[in-house]
């Protein structure tokens, strides 16, 4: 039986409706803030990781989304609470619950609000901390946020629909959430128009991407103000278009100065139909720098192409990849 609980949009005339889905504070929340539309999910987190360890162990090298494809829809599932378990990050802790799981989109975040029920969910008590899951799909042409709040025991999934096909819903969770929400509701508003205009094809993603950033900079600007080290400046945004002509995506680092960089260790996990995408695309990414490594420098572009790896070798690396899901934080 399904434990998705349904809350409908009251109003029909609005142009956005923000969720703060995130019920209590805490000193090791962080940021993060998701966004649906009728063609596209985004979502934007801060890089503040938090570990069990201790201070020492924590870093500004969060991956705290996870994208989630199914063959009826797409999410973005974002957090805020502690941040890894061990040596592995929440959002690859995720991808790795939802490995070989074929599920339909809600049945998916049901698989992994269960699994966080029973890692992440005595780990939250112990530490007497909260951690939250939010999410923004597209799932049979329509555009929800989801919560999960693993302080209720056991966690239930809260979908905020929306009763018009031109509302943005977004969706914020804490320790950002209170400065977000006292503080940022205009530039959230404008965010969302700026949306609905790349929808049209008017602005840029790059533009969404960097607003989304300056809405994560200014959070962390007003939590320090208050001696809150919680939420870090810099940022990772991600958007996908499911259906439509711009069908696809993109990913952004920002860093402190709110500026794009390259990390090749920040790609958000991805997983297709319960199929591993990133564990793939690793495989052959590692595969093809080692073939060019090993291609004389003064080779042809004939001969570096004929390097490149062939059906035989994409089986056999496809049959290295598990297969199982796998809950276990190492």
């Amino acid at each position: 039986m399904s434990v998705i609980a349904r809350s409908a949009a009251r109003v029909a005339a609005i142009e956005y409706r923000i969720e703060c889905v995130a019920g209590i504070s805490s000193h090791d929340m962080t940021f993060a803030v998701v966004l649906a539309s009728r063609t596209a999910i985004w979502a934007c987190a801060d890089r503040q990781i938090t570990d069990l360890r201790g201070p020492k162990y924590s870093s500004k090298s969060g991956v705290k989304i996870t994208c989630i494809e199914t063959k009826d829809g797409v999410a973005l599932l974002a957090y805020a609470g502690i941040g890894r378990v061990r040596d592995m990050q929440v959002s690859q802790w995720a991808y790795r619950t939802l490995r070989g799981v074929n599920l339909p989109l809600e049945g998916s975040l049901e698989h992994v609000s269960a699994a966080a029920q029973r890692r992440l969910a005595p780990l939250v008590l112990r530490m007497r901390t909260g951690h939250f899951f939010i999410a923004a799909a597209i799932r049979y042409r329509k555009h929800y946020i989801y919560a999960i709040d693993l302080l209720n025991q056991p966690p239930k999934i809260i979908r905020h629909e929306t009763r018009t096909r031109n509302e943005v819903r977004i969706g914020v969770a804490e320790s950002g959430a209170p400065y977000a929400l006292r503080h940022e509701q205009s530039r959230m508003k404008g965010i969302a128009r700026l949306i609905k205009q790349h929808e049209r094809g008017v602005v840029s993603a790059e533009l969404v991407a960097s607003q989304l950033a300056s809405l994560n900079e200014a959070i962390n600007e007003r939590a320090k103000s208050n001696g809150d080290n919680s939420v870090s400046p810099e940022s990772i945004v991600i958007y996908r278009h499911p259906r439509s002509k711009k069908s696809g995506g993109r990913q952004w680092c920002f860093d402190l100065a709110g500026k794009p960089y390259n990390d090749p260790d920040a790609l958000v996990p991805t997983v297709v139909s319960g199929f591993p995408l990133s564990e793939l695309a690793d495989g052959i990414m590692g595969e093809m720098l080692k073939r060019m490594r090993a291609t004389p420098a003064d080779a042809t572009p004939e001969q570096r192409l004929a390097a490149m790896p062939n059906d035989e070798t994409m089986r056999a690396l496809v049959a290295r990849i598990p297969d199982k899901p796998d809950e276990q934080f190492r």
